[in-house]
């Protein structure tokens, strides 16, 4: 609703105008004029249409003005007065003009205006206050606004300017725009890709707005100390509009800590005929640097950023932008639209290995993503391809991270999610994160990888976390092959800035690992992060025997270093260990220091450690301290000092042990052994002197030195295979305790040896020069159960290889093993030492006992390794099917509480790794025999033995040449088809066997299939019958229906057996304890019958009969051939029979 009122003629009159909407009033005005001149004054609410709110956001809600004019000149010419404020505007004018004919004075209309607030009006970039002072004048076809700018405050991508001063030119005239401006600043400084304008760059620009809308930029140029950019634009003879440029850059350094390099980048625009501007940009940088370990990996010293792009109406369009770098590459397309809205398509490869942290990225990788929202609020969804991913312990492959950075619920920032592949399955893992000062915030966690499962919510500041509310359950997998870790973990901030509250309590059942198993262990901690007090209390197993420890101590934090102190005392196998003070060690950022102070039983040990800094200290020393304690076959007692220090690329050190009464556990003090040892370590080597005597008049010697690469940052000492080496050793008397003490116990070796020899060339090729006898010599394997007896050896080592002279022994039991010739130890070299065996017994243990006949050679393969090769005949090998649990016993799960700890200890394990290379065919073309649980078979054989010594691999195919299989008492004869494939692991091997026995009703028939781990048992006949019937038949000869209770009994005891379950099976423990083949019990109508029979020989068979009215008889049965039997019968009457049994299928 519109209201205009005026009172008054055409020369001279009064007016008022108001205007509604509502209840709301955008405008009122009122005034007056007069010959004189006249005057207006009023306001306007911008806030009352929609059509002025983006003036209201840029000035306020509400706008004044007031202005006076009166007649000045003869000419017409006003002096007029303006005033125009607003909330974020104040504007005065004063001049003369004559805006009716739209001209001004000579002198024009001088003006003064002030903005509060740029960045209300200009978002891009951000600007403080905005003054300016000028003259506007009305000129013929247009205007002119000439004055100067003085802007505060300006900031843009974390660069910031404090003044930004200069003079400004803008004319229009004839439908052309013109604009001059100059700009000193002052005040700059910040990060950032701006951070190469410095602190005072100077600005200028010269542009017009050409007939036809188009705008044409004359040139524009910034100067500062790091940067030049130029840019001079000029118009075609066709009308067409250009603008070429370029940017040095002297150094990257001011954009953050670790940049630097030069760019130089050059730019061509143009526009013609009214298309849009088209852009090009070439830019490259050379000695380029980040400070960003993994991006300037990725990006190299040269990288390149080329691309295309074109600008219509106020919409940036991007054809192509590429990114070239040494190990990457990128391209983008996509618009930067009106109101800054974006919309980005990405596409990137670039090749590994990348690392972050303890993250090892390999191969290479690729990715796409997009990027949307608005300049202010982008979102930004970036996918990543990656051919492998070595995380510690749980290497991934085929992996797909997505990341999405966008506000999300709870002031998130985005989120992560990560899908795999591992060796243990799927790996999944996701999580929200908010950016937060100092560092970052996850929540809503949520791994589930290689075993392992992790949820909740934790912050890191710094690196370190700072608040955690985390649960974790790790099962076999990844990080534990068997057993479980559970747990949860608190971290809380104190009100008031105070120390940390930290919670934790972590437990962990049946983990091994290597020849350590921790049965159960638990961790608890409840206390203030500065200074945690903890407890643990753990027990398992170790390769000395079971162990346990417990103790309480103290974790506290200073900056990103922890001091842990802790009291604590356990026993390993049989040796009691404590803490004689309370231990220390410091642990996290810097070195890692340790001091302890352990009572080892009678003895000591006090261990001093001071790692990972610059420079590096180890120093040990034992006191008193029991063999037994490091190996639980050994007696005796190590006293020694043990000393590492250096700095950079420099260690050395030097240690000292002596053994005294060092000696197999149970031996005679007499055999024990009396030794010294000390070593130097300095200039990359190592020199050994070692002595040793005992009572029966053993002496030994070795003086060594071994080549080493040292180093106490990084601490490293090993030994180099490939540089030379030189060493003398000898050794007089009984070898047996200096063998017990170096290789264990394991395999024991006994003799007189006399040894004199030298070492020389490298470790890798070594080569030895002297001799070596052993006399009366003995040797055995406890596993194998191989012995050997009366053992000499003559032998002489020279030109990189060992002379066999001569090399005998005997098994006890008329074998005997022989061998002479050359081993070379040269890699591939070629030897001529060959092992004959004669009647030799491999293998006697309680599994098993072979016999062998056959030769092997020994020589050096390409990896350095010994090497058996050789081809063997069995002449006779027994293997026993019985296990340790009898048939029909029920396996139980048992569970011993309070037994005692010492009751029973754990076995040493043996190694599975090195050992002699195994390259053996053992063959056998009969008189392999495998008896047991109903098992009676003859083998041939056709097998080969790989592997090593330590961990042999057993293939091959064993096939029956004849046997019989006792079931029930009935016994069913092997099928000469029959076969089984070999491996080392019962699991493995693999079962194709059947055996037959035929009765005059029909011909029952048992397969075994499966493998040794888990035999698959069926029962079949001809003519077919459910197994049941097949039973009663093959057992009474009668249908299941008609059997009397006991013989039910015997059925379902056979048909458990055939389950291969087990129970109480009367009929079967019966027939074990009275060692018979066959047990049966019969009911008829004259009364009850006992038959038990047993197998004289594989052919010949003995039942006995008691009972029913015909009373006591005996029977043998001489099984001629597989369908041929003769059979004998006396009964207890007097009378006899003898009658032939032959069968044939039809």
């Amino acid at each position: 609703d519109l209201k205009a009122k005026a009172d008054g003629t055409i020369s001279q009159a009064v007016f008022d105008v108001v205007a509604k909407s509502g209840a709301d009033t955008p405008l009122q005005a009122s005034g007056a004029w007069t010959p004189q001149g006249g005057s207006a004054r009023g306001r306007i609410d911008l806030g009352a249409s929609r059509l002025t709110q983006r003036l209201e956001k840029m000035f306020g809600a509400e706008a004044s003005f007031n202005i006076d004019g009166k007649k000045a000149t003869a000419d017409g010419l006003s002096a007029l007065t303006l005033d125009v404020r607003a909330e974020n505007l104040s504007l005065q004018a004063r001049g003369l003009a004559d805006l009716a004919k739209r001209r001004t004075g000579p002198d024009g209309l001088a003006f003064s205006a002030r903005i509060g607030a740029l960045k209300r009006i200009v978002s891009i970039p951000q600007m403080g206050q905005g003054l300016a002072d000028g003259v506007f004048k009305l000129e013929k076809g247009g205007f002119s606004v000439e004055g100067t700018a003085d802007v505060a405050d300006l900031e843009l991508l974390g660069y910031r300017l404090k003044r930004a001063k200069g003079p400004a030119l803008v004319r229009w005239a004839d439908g052309e725009l013109e604009i001059k401006a100059q700009a000193t600043t002052s005040g700059g400084g910040g990060s950032g890709l701006l951070a190469v304008l410095g602190a005072n760059p100077k600005a200028s620009f010269e542009g017009a707005r050409v007939k036809g809308g188009r705008f044409l930029i004359r040139s524009a140029r910034i100067d500062a100390p790091n940067l030049v950019v130029t840019g001079k634009g000029e118009r075609g003879v066709l009308g067409g509009l250009s603008f070429d440029g370029e940017m040095k850059v002297a150094s990257l350094g001011p954009v953050r800590p670790g940049a630097q390099g030069s760019v130089i980048a050059k730019w061509t625009a143009s526009s013609f005929a009214g298309r849009p501007w088209a852009f090009t940009v070439d830019s490259r940088a050379a000695n380029f640097a980040t400070g960003y370990a993994e991006i300037d990996r990725l990006l190299g010293a040269t990288p390149r950023l080329s691309g295309k792009a074109s600008w219509n109406e106020g919409v940036l369009s991007v054809a192509e932008a590429r990114l070239d770098g040494a190990a990457a590459s990128a391209t983008t397309s996509g618009k930067l639209g009106q109101g800054l809205s974006l919309d980005f398509g990405l596409d990137w490869t670039a090749t590994g290995p990348f690392r972050a942290g303890p993250v090892e990225v390999t191969g290479k990788a690729s990715g796409d993503g997009r990027i949307g929202g608005v300049l202010s609020a982008p979102r930004a969804e970036l996918n990543a391809n990656f051919d492998a991913i070595d995380l510690p312990s749980l290497p991934l492959t085929k992996a797909r991270l997505s990341l999405v950075f966008a506000r999300g619920a709870n002031a998130t920032d985005g989120t992560a999610a990560l899908q795999a592949q591992s060796a243990y399955g799927q790996a999944l893992g996701r999580t929200a994160f908010r950016f937060s000062p100092g560092g970052i915030e996850l929540s809503e966690l949520d791994v589930d990888a290689g075993g392992a499962k992790a949820r909740g919510a934790m912050s890191l500041r710094n690196g370190l976390p700072a608040t955690a509310d985390v649960t974790v359950a790790i099962g076999p997998g990844a990080f534990i092959p068997q057993g479980q870790i559970k747990g949860s973990a608190r971290l809380v901030d104190a009100p008031g800035g105070g120390a940390a509250q930290a919670v934790l309590n972590l437990t962990a059942q049946e983990i091994s690992f290597g020849g350590w198993k921790v049965r159960t262990a638990a961790i608890k901690a409840d206390g203030p992060l500065s200074r945690l007090p903890l407890s643990i209390d753990a027990r398992g197993d170790a390769p000395n025997g079971r162990w346990r420890l417990g103790g309480s101590g103290e974790l506290a934090q200073a900056g990103r270093a922890y001091d842990l102190t802790l009291n604590a005392a356990g026993r390993v196998g049989r040796t009691e260990i404590k803490t004689n003070e309370p231990a220390k060690l410091r642990f996290g950022d810097g070195p890692t220091q340790a001091r302890l102070r352990l009572g080892i039983d009678k003895g000591r040990a006090d261990i001093d450690a001071d790692l990972g800094g610059a420079t590096a200290m180890l120093r040990a020393e034992l006191a008193g301290v029991a063999l037994t304690a490091f190996n639980p076959d050994l007696d005796g007692d190590i006293d020694g000092a043990f000393n590492l220090r250096g700095q950079g690329e420099t260690l050395g050190g030097d240690f000292t042990m002596r053994l005294s009464n060092a000696r197999e556990r149970g031996a005679k003090v007499e055999q024990s052994l009396d030794a010294k040892i000390h070593g130097d370590l300095t200039d990359s080597q190592l020199t050994i002197v070692a002595d040793g005597d005992n009572r029966q008049g053993l002496n030994a010697e070795a003086n060594l030195v071994l080549p080493v690469e040292a180093s106490a940052k990084p601490l490293r000492l090993m030994i180099n295979k490939k540089r030379g080496v030189q060493g003398r050793f000898s050794a007089q008397g009984e070898i047996k305790p200096l063998w017990n003490l170096l290789m264990g116990a394991d395999r024991s070796l006994s003799g007189r040896i006399n040894l004199q020899a030298s070492l020389g060339g490298t470790l890798a090729d070594p080569r030895l020069l002297g001799t070596a006898t052993l006399d009366n010599g003995g040797f055995e394997d406890g596993q194998t159960g191989l012995r050997l007896r009366n053992v000499t050896l003559r032998s002489s080592m020279a030109d990189n290889a060992i002379d066999v002279l001569q090399a005998i022994g005997e098994d006890g039991q008329g074998g005997s093993v022989s061998g002479a010739g050359r081993i070379s130890l040269a890699r591939d070299g070629v030897g001529s030492f060959k092992l004959d065996m004669k009647s030799f017994r491999l293998i006697d243990n309680d599994l098993a006992s072979a016999v062998a006949t056959g030769s092997a050679s020994v020589n050096r393969s390409a990896d350095g390794k010994i090497k058996l090769s050789g081809a063997v005949t069995l002449d006779r090998a027994d293997v026993s099917a019985q296990t340790k649990t009898p048939a029909g016993v029920v396996a139980m799960d048992v569970v011993e509480r309070n037994r005692p700890q010492d009751l029973d200890q754990g076995l040493q394990r043996r190694p599975t790794t090195g050992g002699m290379i195994l390259d053996l065919d053992l063959k056998a073309p009969r008189r392999v025999f495998v008896r047991g649980r109903g098992l009676d078979v003859e083998l041939s054989l056709d097998a080969h033995v790989g592997g090593t010594s330590l961990a042999p691999a057993l293939s091959g195919v064993a096939r029956v040449v004849r046997g019989e299989y006792d079931f029930a008492g009935k016994r069913f004869e092997f099928d000469d088809d029959g076969t089984v494939y070999l491996s080392s692991q019962l699991d493995r091997i693999r079962l194709d066997l059947s055996a037959t026995r035929q009765d005059t009703s029909l011909t029952a028939v048992v397969q075994i299939k499966g493998t040794a781990a888990k035999p698959e048992i069926t029962l079949t006949s001809k003519p077919e019958l459910p197994s049941d019937e097949v039973l009663s038949q093959v057992l009474f000869g009668s249908s299941a229906a008609q059997l009397s209770p006991i013989e039910a009994a015997q059925l379902a005891s056979a048909l458990a057996s055939l389950a291969g379950g087990g129970g109480f099976d009367v009929i079967g423990n019966l027939r074990s304890f009275a060692r018979l083949d066959r047990l049966a019990f019969a009911e008829s109508a004259t009364g009850m019958t006992v038959a038990g029979g047993k197998y004289l020989t594989d052919d010949v068979y003995l039942e006995i009969i008691g009972g029913g009215r015909e009373g006591p008889a005996a029977q043998v049965e001489w099984r001629i051939r597989r369908t041929l039997s003769l059979v004998s019968r006396i009964g207890g009457q007097n009378d006899a029979k003898l009658s032939v049994r032959w069968r044939k299928d039809y």
